[in-house]
């Protein structure tokens, strides 16, 4: 109370002097329609101004909240559209009939490189989301790399941009197919091997995903021809691709869960052991 004493004491004459003018302006605007009209286009104007700045903020802070909203809803759409592709012509009546293949789970890159003989990516999303090890990962732009180790809340990719990343792609004009893998030089360019050489090759053709593999579906973008040669005495083409993906600016990726992916590596164990 003393305290409260001591500051009117000290500042009691600029108080009344403010009160006394906040009274007078409220007079003016209450008793004077011209001034009346003035202050409520004025306020008007600033609480305008005011609800813009603020929606603008809030929109921002929400802003990622919207993306994996967003991310979410097309990795379901493109989910249902790979599941229609690969189901028999006599369950395309109704997507809710589709025995479905595969599931897409979104994800944020926490970490990336492209710059190393050997590249890995670390995605936000782990063993509690029911992530696991061998699932493909993808883009809107084309596949990823391969999920290499888990935990609980994060997961490890090997990139494309990796030399242990083998993947089975083909030429889409031809469906001839091969093996595709980086040899550690330019992030833009990969290289696809095995297309043996009574295949036409031609520059531009596109290169997508021949879905021999549990990792990826058929049919996912790769990349297109670059260059293309058959050195003489060799029987296989010699063919460099351009990947559609640039993985300098990867933000956002989909995993691809194979529901049937244990079945067919287990399928597959059991035969190379015969």
């Amino acid at each position: 109370m003393r305290n409260l004493v001591l500051l009117f004491l000290r500042f009691g004459h600029f108080i009344l002097f403010v009160i006394l003018e906040i009274f007078c302006l409220y007079l003016i605007v209450n008793y004077n329609r011209k001034q009346r009209d003035i202050w409520a286009n004025s306020a008007n104007i600033f609480w305008g101004y005011s609800s813009e700045k603020w929606n603008d903020w809030t929109n921002y802070l929400s802003l990622q909240d919207n993306m994996d909203e967003l991310a979410f809803e097309n990795a379901k759409l493109k989910e249902k559209l790979i599941n229609y592709e690969l189901s028999p012509i006599f369950e395309k009546d109704s997507l809710t009939k589709l025995n479905n293949q595969y599931e897409l789970l979104t994800a944020r890159i926490v970490s990336n490189t492209t710059d190393r003989p050997n590249n890995y990516l670390t995605l936000n999303k782990g063993i509690k989301d029911g992530v696991q090890k061998d699932m493909g990962v993808i883009s809107k732009n084309g596949i990823v790399g391969i999920i290499r180790d888990v935990r609980n809340d994060y997961a490890a990719v090997n990139s494309l941009l990796h030399r242990r990343t083998f993947i089975s792609a083909m030429i889409k004009r031809t469906g001839a197919f091969g093996e595709l893998r980086w040899i550690g030089t330019n992030p833009q360019i990969v290289n696809l091997g095995s297309i043996e050489k009574h295949n036409t090759v031609v520059v531009g053709d596109t290169i997508v995903t021949s879905g021999y593999s549990t990792h990826f579906p058929p049919g996912l973008m790769i990349g297109t021809i670059e260059a293309t040669e058959l050195p003489s005495g060799n029987n296989f083409h010699d063919i460099k691709v351009r990947l559609s993906n640039d993985f300098g600016a990867l933000r956002q990726v989909e995993i691809v869960k194979n529901l049937k992916q244990a079945q067919q590596l287990e399928l597959e164990q059991k035969v190379k052991g015969e």
